[in-house]
C-alpha cells in the first residue's frame, strides 16, 4: 500500500476452502505458499486496491476498544470473586455494581471489618467526602453498610491479600 502496489488479500477460510477442492493436505509453509499461488491461477481473485488510512485507523481503534472492554470485564469478574471472600454483601448496596460511587465505596471498605473498625461518624464522613453523595444518602449508606457488615462472615480476614 505504501508503494501503491495492488495485492490480493484472501480470507483464510476462503483460501482453505479453495485449497481443499483439489489439493492434498500436506501441511508445510512451502506447500501452502505454492498452493495459494495456484489458487490465483486456477480461480483468479480480484486484486485489492489500497485501503484508505482512515479505515485502517478505525479498525485499530475498534480492536483497541474491544481489548479494553474485555479487560474491564475480566477485572470486574476478578473483583467480584475477591469481594465474595471479603465482603459479599457490599454488592447489594446498589442495584448495579458499577459506577464511580460504587467503586469508591468498595475501595474504602473492601472488607466488612473495615466498616466495623470505624465508628458510624467516621464512615459517614468518609462517604460524605465522595462527590455525588449528599448528607441524606451518606446517612442511608452508613446505616446500610453497618447492617451488611454485621451480617457478613468473610472467608478471608482483613489483613489477607
Amino acid at each position: 500500500e505504501d508503494y501503491h502496489i495492488k495485492y490480493l488479500k484472501l480470507n483464510p477460510l476462503k483460501a482453505k476452502k479453495l485449497m481443499d477442492n483439489n489439493l492434498r493436505h500436506n501441511k508445510t509453509d512451502k506447500v501452502d505458499a505454492y498452493r495459494l499461488a495456484l489458487i490465483q491461477f486456477n480461480a483468479p481473485q480480484k486484486l485489492r486496491a489500497p485501503q484508505p488510512k482512515e479505515y485502517h485507523e478505525l479498525q485499530n481503534a475498534s480492536r483497541y476498544y474491544e481489548e479494553l472492554t474485555q479487560a474491564l470485564i475480566i477485572n470486574k469478574n476478578q473483583l467480584h470473586r475477591n469481594l465474595q471472600s471479603t465482603f459479599p454483601q457490599i454488592e447489594s448496596i446498589f442495584s448495579t455494581s458499577s459506577g464511580r460511587v460504587y467503586w469508591t465505596i468498595v475501595s474504602l471498605f473492601p472488607h466488612a471489618q473495615y466498616v466495623l473498625n470505624h465508628n458510624e461518624n467516621q464512615v459517614f464522613q468518609s462517604l460524605l467526602a465522595i462527590s455525588g453523595i449528599g448528607r441524606q444518602r451518606a446517612h442511608y449508606l452508613t446505616t446500610r453498610l453497618y447492617a451488611l457488615a454485621r451480617q457478613a462472615y468473610p472467608y478471608d480476614n482483613e489483613s489477607s491479600i
